[in-house]
């Protein structure tokens, strides 16, 4: 690992000095744009000092995007407990970690009757269907465990599949839905394709046990749902779906509205928002796959017997838990005012004695030089007041460009931080400096 760092510097020295040769970005469109970047500052990952390097390389090709990264965070003030090297290890320690490489690669072609979406790379605030099993879902919320994951939907005249995947490498978390307009298979008439139907299932091959044993099992979840699109008409359409699902033997059910009214397609601005009641038996959750899902597959609810910390297939399966069936609801919110502005807002309530979170989100960037974003996601496994706690995720960046190809940024985060299979922790990680972004 030593070894390679003098290489990806050589490599970026050289690149940057070609570039400031006067090479300029081509305007036309069917050529591809290559990038440079090159970032470093100050850090600080909870009690460590870090100086930062990022270096990155990008390729846009019409439809085609790939972004590959070479992240690496050299110790500078070693607080206790003491770390042996130089190189933060817990960024290359697992065999997921070498997934940050590929930071980003979509491929989005233009169909006149569909869509084809793949994307490979840390997956945030990822869907699948209504939000059922899957919603808001972020992979990497661990920061000392990295997942590049994969997201995919095909979709032609309203039939497709839409695949996750959490992890390419250690993959630990399936996921597939596949949807269809089966009247308009038959009937071509105006309203024939406003009614949809689909399946889905949900698959965590590798969930935790801690409590009765440690050998890990397969935890399955599934449904299916039926959709109207009661009004579509400019300059927006309201949509109607019914939905059923099974979890550990327990059924639950969603019944719900989204409304997508649009303000301006050409410069894509609008206004989203989704609705839902439901009724959940004692061991379904609805929205499982959540941003919170990857820390409470390890660490869910407390044994009221042994004290110790459940994980979420232990609670499912301990009978010490009393939880019963109960109504709930979300609602969701999202605003879009082209690229200046983006902001949204979740809640996911289920009823007392049960898990129940809230997402804000917020994009904003006056001009293409300037970028601010702001998150916070917060929940408390009891159905208590601890959405707004310590205990929550959250993150700020600035960044600006601020003369030429040279930029800062200011960010922060607060995430989880598994020390061990049994025990977690939040931490906060700091960082300020400034590269340079250049266009070939």
């Amino acid at each position: 690992m030593h070894s390679r760092f003098p290489l990806m510097l050589c490599l970026t020295v050289l690149l940057l000095w070609a570039n400031a040769g006067g090479v300029a970005a081509s305007e036309n469109p069917d050529d591809a744009i290559f990038g440079i970047a090159l970032d470093t500052g100050v850090a600080r990952i909870d009690e460590d000092i870090f100086i930062p390097l990022l270096v990155e390389f990008s390729v846009n090709y019409k439809s085609f995007e790939l972004v590959l990264s070479g992240p690496f965070q050299l110790r500078v003030a070693d607080v206790d407990p003491q770390d042996k090297n130089v190189l933060r290890d817990q960024d290359w320690d697992d065999q997921s970690d070498w997934a940050r490489i590929l930071r980003h690669m979509r491929f989005h072609p233009t169909l006149e009757n569909g869509e084809i979406d793949l994307s490979l790379g840390e997956l945030n605030g990822v869907h699948q269907a209504y939000g059922e099993i899957v919603s808001h879902y972020y992979n990497s919320t661990d920061m000392d465990h990295y997942h590049g994951g994969v997201k995919s939907l095909v979709e032609i005249n309203g039939n497709g599949i839409s695949v996750l995947l959490d992890d390419v490498i250690n993959p630990a978390i399936l996921t597939g839905y596949v949807f269809a307009a089966p009247i308009a298979w038959f009937n071509n008439g105006r309203l024939a394709g406003r009614l949809q139907t689909g399946l889905q299932v949900f698959m965590d091959f590798n969930a935790p046990h801690r409590t009765i044993n440690r050998n890990n099992e397969v935890l399955l979840a599934a449904g299916g749902n039926i959709s109207f699109i009661a009004i579509e008409r400019n300059p927006g359409q309201l949509t109607t779906y019914v939905s059923v699902g099974a979890m550990d033997g327990d059924a639950g059910f969603h019944g719900g509205i989204v409304t997508d009214f649009v303000f301006s397609r050409r410069k894509k601005q609008g206004l989203h928002f989704q609705s839902e009641f439901r009724y959940m038996g004692p061991d379904y959750y609805p929205a499982l796959m959540n941003p919170f899902y990857n820390h409470n597959r390890r660490f869910f609810s407390v044994d009221p017997v042994s004290g110790r910390q459940n994980t979420f297939r232990d609670h499912l399966s301990s009978t010490a838990m009393e939880v019963e069936s109960a109504p709930g609801f979300m609602v969701d919110l999202e605003l879009q005012l082209g690229s200046v502005l983006k902001i949204g807002a979740r809640y996911d309530y289920q009823a007392r004695h049960r898990p129940h979170w809230v997402i804000f989100r917020m994009q904003v960037a006056p001009t293409d030089r300037l970028a601010f974003s702001a998150f916070y996601a917060g929940q408390d496994i009891g159905g208590g007041s601890d959405l707004f706690s310590l205990d929550a995720m959250a993150g700020v960046a600035y960044h600006h460009q601020i003369t030429g190809p040279f930029r800062v940024f200011v960010e922060f985060s607060r995430r989880f931080r598994r020390l061990d299979d049994d025990t977690t922790s939040m931490a906060n990680e700091m960082s300020l400096g400034a590269g340079v972004a250049l266009t070939l």
